[in-house]
Order: C-alpha cells, then sequence, then structure tokens
C-alpha cells in the first residue's frame, strides 16, 4: 500500500500545470493514507529530487505539522538555505510552514531554528516564518538576516536605497540566478491564436499572484533614432493586438507620432513565461478613450488634467499644488471627457513570440507572423 499510494503521488503530481489541481490531488492521496504511507515516505516525498522542483513538496511536512511534529519542515528548511536555484515562492512555503511549527506545535522550536538559521536566510522566507511573532522578535531577526548575509565581495560597495553609502550590500549579478521549471509549451501551442494564448497567459499570472498581470513594457524610437522604453498597462486584447492609453503629448505620443512602429514586451516571474509583441500603433477613436476615460477612478482622472506628462517640474509640492487646481476645478464626480492631449493606442501585431522558461536554458520559444490583421497566423519554433 506505502509503495502503490507513492507511486501514485508520483504520477499524478509530474509534468502538470494546474497546480490547484495537484495540490488538491496530492491532498487527498497523502492525507487520507498518512498512517498507511508512514512517516519515512513523507520524508521521502519532500527531499526527492523530482518532487523538490515543485512547489507541492510542501504537502508532506503540512500533514507532518497536522501530526504535531516538525521534523519534516525543518529539514526542508535547511535545504532550502543552501539551495541557490531554489524558486521565491518556495521560500515563502517554507517560511509558512515554519511559521505553522511555531504557532501549532512548539514556538521554542521555531526561535531555536531562526536563532540558529535567521543569518542569510531569504528574505520572503524569514518574513512568512516570524509572521505571528511580537514586533520586536521580528525587528531582532531582520536585523540577524542582514548580519553577514553575504560573502564579501572586495569589489563591492556599500550602498543605501537612495543610492548613497549605506547599509545594504551590493551583491554580484553574476551569482544570481535561478532555474526555469515550471512549465513547458510544445508545438500544439502553434494551433492557437497567439492573442488569445496572451490574454490567457495575463488572467492566468493575475490568478497566480501577480499585482500586475498586465504591465507590459514599451519601446518605442524618437525623431533622433532615440530607443526609450516604458511600462504601461495593457487595457484590452483583441484579434488585432493590445491596447493601452496614455498621454499623447508625452515623449512615447511623440515618439509614436514620428514612427508608429512599436513593441512591448510582458514578463510574469512567477510562471516563468514572456510575450513579446511587435507592430504599428493606432490612435484610437476619441468616443472610445472618453468611453474608457469615464469608467476610472476620480483621482485618476484629475491626474490626468494636472499632470503635463513627461515636462520637468521644479518639486513635488509644485506638482501637488497642479493636482489641487485640478481637483477644484472638477467637483465631485469629476470630469467624464477626458483631456485633449490624452487619448489610447491599439498596438496592432504583426509578430507575437510566446516564450516559456525551461531547465538548463534550453528554453521554448515559438515565433507567430502574419501579413495583416485578420489574415492567418504562421508559426514556427525558434532556438532559445
Amino acid at each position: 500500500m506505502r509503495e502503490s499510494v507513492y507511486d501514485l503521488y508520483l504520477a499524478r503530481t509530474t509534468h502538470v500545470d494546474n497546480w490547484d489541481l495537484v495540490d488538491t490531488s496530492a491532498d487527498r492521496i497523502v492525507g487520507p493514507h498518512l498512517d498507511v504511507v508512514g512517516t519515512e515516505v513523507l520524508d521521502e516525498l519532500a527531499g526527492s529530487a523530482l518532487l523538490w522542483e515543485r512547489r507541492i513538496a510542501m504537502i508532506a511536512p503540512f500533514h507532518r505539522i497536522k501530526r504535531g511534529e516538525a521534523a519534516t519542515t525543518l529539514t526542508i528548511a535547511r535545504r532550502l538555505l543552501s539551495d541557490g536555484e531554489a524558486e521565491p515562492l518556495l521560500h515563502k512555503a517554507a517560511g509558512w510552514m515554519l511559521r505553522e511549527v511555531g504557532k501549532r506545535i512548539d514556538e521554542a522550536l521555531l526561535t531555536d531554528f531562526l536563532d540558529a538559521h535567521a543569518r542569510g536566510m531569504p528574505a520572503l522566507m524569514l518574513a512568512s516564518a516570524t509572521e505571528r511573532l511580537s514586533p520586536e522578535q521580528r525587528a531582532a531577526y531582520r536585523a540577524l538576516r542582514t548580519a553577514d548575509s553575504a560573502p564579501p565581495n572586495p569589489h563591492a560597495e556599500s550602498r543605501s536605497a537612495g543610492g548613497a553609502a549605506g547599509t545594504i550590500p551590493r551583491v554580484s549579478l553574476q551569482d544570481q540566478r535561478r532555474a526555469y521549471r515550471r512549465g513547458a509549451l510544445d508545438d500544439a501551442i502553434t494551433s492557437h491564436d497567439p492573442l488569445a494564448t496572451l490574454e490567457a497567459w495575463i488572467a492566468e499570472a493575475r490568478a497566480d499572484g501577480d499585482p500586475e498581470s498586465s504591465a507590459m513594457a514599451l519601446a518605442t524610437v524618437d525623431p533622433d533614432g532615440q530607443p526609450a522604453v516604458r511600462y504601461v498597462l495593457c487595457k484590452g486584447v483583441s484579434d488585432r493586438g493590445v491596447t493601452f492609453f496614455t498621454n499623447v503629448a508625452s515623449r512615447k505620443g511623440h515618439a509614436l507620432a514620428h514612427e508608429p512602429r512599436a513593441a512591448v514586451s510582458f514578463w510574469w516571474p512567477g510562471l516563468e513565461r514572456s510575450v513579446r509583441i511587435t507592430g504599428t500603433a493606432e490612435l484610437l477613436p476619441r468616443e472610445q478613450v472618453h468611453a474608457y476615460f469615464a469608467a476610472r477612478p476620480r483621482g485618476s482622472r484629475i491626474g490626468a488634467f494636472a499632470s503635463r506628462q513627461s515636462r520637468p517640474i521644479a518639486s513635488r509640492a509644485e506638482l501637488e499644488a497642479q493636482g489641487a487646481e485640478a481637483d477644484a476645478e472638477f467637483p465631485s464626480p469629476g470630469p467624464e471627457h477626458a483631456p485633449d492631449d490624452w487619448g489610447g493606442y491599439e498596438l496592432v501585431a504583426g509578430e507575437v513570440e510566446l516564450w516559456q522558461g525551461r531547465d538548463d536554458r534550453l528554453h521554448d520559444r515559438f515565433r507567430f507572423t502574419r501579413d495583416a490583421a485578420g489574415s492567418p497566423w504562421r508559426a514556427e519554433r525558434l532556438q532559445p
């Protein structure tokens, strides 16, 4: 029975993309048969190289905690501390399990572990683990974490968040890396409309906890040939392309007026996915702009009138004064129509690339091209 449950667990939790189903499946398999499976098998599950690469490894310690045992959780946490490629989600989950050890079993187990391992612990793990401790304890462990948290680098400087010399050590970017093992793309993706896939991926990223799943980097070129990139929010996906709204008198507005060919890129680190689109930007009709503008929160509508986007300003106080002036000019419920210099664009897609991170940098890439909006897509796999 023990082996069959273990084999079933492996079979049901390998090479899958729907993590909610995986978590439910694992819980149903392991939970009811905990006494039959035996704690040593749970330890084996938690330490399995196969499962360790997936966050469902946390199912095993959860059941151990419910039994009043903490060994598996502490073992996993120790292993994570030495795993340079562990996912941030795993750090957070391990911290949550450590917190549950302190809550359900014995707080002394948690504090003893933190006393021994807080120095250099990943920030997400420490934040989750200390969530139920007192403010004084949390502050003490944060201070312990930052003490000697990284090996000395003779070429590094210490800087504060503002850029001046301070207490935050600079870490070598060459030493930062992670493995991509969250998903895969096969050739079946070529039969789907890439813009429909984009829309689905935005929704999936939001469900996965990305607070700005619709954020995209917009790249343009100005009349002098100078490239620029900035983030905007995608406000619509259609079979033509993607839409966004902005001040058309801004730097990007002037660039698009000169050269409407542009590109956007989406990146969802949690899903280890990216989408790149190139195409031609077209101004949206004013009625569509006004309809979207009227649906925005009042503060955002006031801000559109208050800010002369991309133009220099002497101080924050001057900007807030412009905001107060616009607020007084448009009493509640606020302006219903957009300013003349505020509008929207649709980037009509001519090329779309779907990217899924894979292990050993052998990523999945598919490029879709078409002659014009409405014409069929052609798809091909690209080497990473």
